[in-house]
């Protein structure tokens, strides 16, 4: 892709250009105002391969600091002529504008780019396409390319532009489909040869990611599909084992998102597994539910909010405490399109809060709400008061935890699931 710079005043010459060059394949466009503005742009970013500067700023500055530029137009009030330069009337803007297509070689039409989540780019060595920021210049929008095709990711360069808030990177939209579907191949990949904790979770968060980016499609589901089967895995294993997987689940550094849903499923299929009534596809309800129900919550801290009182005095947007209130009807919405989701998951993933229509945080527990719902909620709400005390470094007193989980939970029926939860930890 070749560069182009341009430095006119801003007299609507400058728009004109940019609006009839800016998107087009192969050609940056990056408008400068004026010739302080364009060094430092150069010395930053580098040099153009196409220039194009009014009289009036090139008289600010020297010819010889634009020799190293391959095609340099001068755009004149007055008629004049400078040695190796293109000097064209002003007031001919669309001159100006064919002697660049011209010098690309071909009539190029507008690029059509698509975002990427950002964050994606953590998980490959190197892209299958040139990989791209968007940045405010002059109050327009330019991307800049950041990393090239089949070049080796600077990973530190990654983690600078997340810290500074960069959200989404662009790449252009007939490369997406493989630049998705690369990224989902390298993570099973990765998760069926070494299925450590740190893989796996970030399996599943690019999983979501790729869900609510593609939507339910191989490139997505396959990723999903594997996080399933090393839960199911676990679950197979003896329960002797629970309490060190537990342990190692707190350690690692997977994000908050997995350590949830993995410790609700482990902890729901063992309260299933001492319960008379369940069965193999209770199980698999579970699991989903568990990796599914939060889906639509899209900050760390949402997760850890399950009734109103709490949401309502956090310092969550009023957008955020919304999506918190809708999130279980959302995330039942999401999964419709699951064809291969287990029978009724949705319905449990809608009810998940005890609400029937997936809307609001239900306190209270009835002995009304299905049986899956009282295990799910249950385990989940145990989940979350362990992550917590983790996360701040507190001692964890099992005992603390499940006082408060018979006093939120007060009835004899949900008291009976509690129970069994605690026949995990040998309580």
């Amino acid at each position: 892709m070749k560069k182009l710079y341009i430095c006119v005043k801003p007299d609507g010459l400058d728009n004109l250009l940019e609006m009839a060059l800016s998107g087009h394949s192969q050609l940056q466009v990056l408008l400068e105002k004026d010739t302080d503005s364009l060094i430092n742009t150069i010395n930053y970013i580098g040099t153009p391969d196409i220039l194009i500067i009014d009289d009036e700023n090139l008289r600010n500055t020297t010819t010889d600091e634009f020799e190293s530029i391959h095609t340099k137009i001068l755009v004149y009030e007055q008629k004049q002529f400078i040695e190796d330069w293109e000097c064209l009337d002003k007031a001919n803007w669309q001159q100006v504008t064919k002697r660049v297509l011209d010098d690309l070689g071909s009539e190029n039409q507008p690029t059509d780019y698509s975002t990427i989540p950002f964050h994606l780019l953590k998980n490959i060595n190197s892209p299958i396409c040139d990989v791209y920021i968007e940045i405010l210049k002059s109050g327009a929008s330019h991307k800049i390319k950041l990393f090239n095709k089949n070049e080796e990711i600077d990973q530190p360069t990654v983690e600078k532009y997340l810290d500074k808030g960069i959200v989404h990177g662009f790449i252009e939209t007939d490369n997406k489909e493989q630049f998705l579907n690369i990224i989902s191949n390298q993570l099973y990949s990765k998760m069926m040869d070494s299925p450590s904790e740190e893989i796996v979770g970030k399996s599943l968060d690019t999983a979501i990611t790729l869900l609510k980016e593609i939507g339910f499609n191989s490139t997505s589901t396959q990723l999903f599909d594997g996080v399933v089967e090393n839960i199911n895995k676990t679950l197979s294993q003896s329960k002797s084992k629970d309490l060190n997987l537990i342990k190692d689940l707190l350690e690692s550094k997977s994000s908050r998102y997995y350590k949830l849903a993995n410790l609700t499923s482990l902890l729901s299929m063992r309260v299933l597994q001492m319960s008379s009534w369940s069965s193999h596809i209770h199980q698999e309800i579970l699991v989903y539910t568990a990796l599914m129900a939060n889906v639509t919550l899209d900050k760390e801290e949402m997760l850890f909010i399950t009734d109103e009182e709490t949401l309502a005095k956090s310092s969550l947007s009023e957008e955020d405490k919304s999506n918190i209130i809708h999130h279980a009807q959302s995330a039942y919405n999401l999964v419709q399109s699951d064809k291969d989701k287990p029978a009724d998951a949705d319905m449990f993933i809608l009810e998940h809060h005890a609400s029937k229509s997936g809307i609001g945080l239900n306190t209270a527990l009835s002995s009304q709400n299905h049986k899956l719902t009282i295990v799910f909620r249950i385990c989940e709400d145990f989940t979350i008061e362990l992550l917590k005390l983790k996360e701040m470094n507190k001692h964890i007193k099992l005992d603390n935890i499940f006082k408060s989980l018979y006093e939120k939970h007060d009835k004899k029926i949900l008291h009976q699931t509690i129970d069994l939860l605690r026949k995990c930890f040998s309580l």
